[in-house]
């Protein structure tokens, strides 16, 4: 009877051993999923955040195909010209009266004058509009905070814009800022480009920018720069 007692409990003691070592293995293996888990997460979050620093690096360094940055600095006062620069010879001038601005642009645009005297509009068949004139600093803005406007109000009408360019720009010795947008069309879905050139004298802006359709712009890319590049105060 005594002997059987103890097999008893040898046995219960045997399956007290094997539960205390499967909730070890229970414990230990739950202890290896978490650790693994954690790692996994941390895997995770490093890749999205390298594919966040992926984007801002590409969408900082993304340029278009123009010659919107031939120039780290685009200087209207420099006076030799790259080769890619057009002839000028032929070029007819619009001179502003009400602000004191000239501008030099090609005979085969139409020119079209604002009423209030502040600029001009020049057109050309090709879906390209270059656009000189100036207007006064109402909202005491810096030139930055000018071209920030511009574009939140460009938002507004085409909500897939995206900034591909910023860079200096020396209009007659006007320091300030020229930008370049791209988005598509809502009007006729074609891929547009703007750029817009801004500077801050006497609190009025000065400007001279550019939209046009993909193909327009590639083809009058240079145009728009000896356009800028011909604005002078007079």
């Amino acid at each position: 009877m005594q002997n059987r007692k103890t097999q008893m409990n040898n046995k219960e003691s045997g399956m007290n051993q094997n539960q205390d070592q499967g909730e070890k293995k229970n414990k230990a293996g739950l202890v290896v999923g978490i650790v693994i888990g954690i790692i996994l997460l941390m895997l995770i979050i490093g890749a999205i955040g390298a594919y966040f620093v992926y984007r801002y690096i590409s969408d900082v360094t993304k340029v278009p195909d123009s010659s919107y940055l031939y120039q780290d600095t685009y200087d209207s006062n420099v006076q030799e010209k790259t080769n890619y620069f057009q002839d000028t010879g032929s070029w007819q001038t619009y001179n502003n009266v009400r602000f004191g601005f000239s501008i030099k642009y090609p005979e085969n645009f139409d020119k079209f004058e604002s009423e209030n005297g502040d600029g001009i509009t020049l057109s050309h068949p090709d879906a390209v509009s270059i656009k000189a004139y100036a207007t006064n600093n109402y909202d005491n803005l810096t030139t930055s905070k000018y071209l920030d406007k511009e574009f939140s109000e460009l938002l507004m009408d085409t909500p897939k814009v995206e900034e591909i360019g910023i860079n200096e720009v020396n209009m007659d010795g006007c320091k300030g800022e020229r930008r370049a947008w791209e988005y598509i069309s809502p009007v006729d879905g074609v891929k547009t480009f703007y750029e817009k050139a801004a500077c801050l004298k006497g609190n009025v802006f000065y400007v001279v920018e550019m939209i046009a359709a993909d193909d327009g712009y590639m083809k009058y890319a240079t145009t728009f720069d000896e356009v800028l590049f011909s604005f002078k105060f007079k």
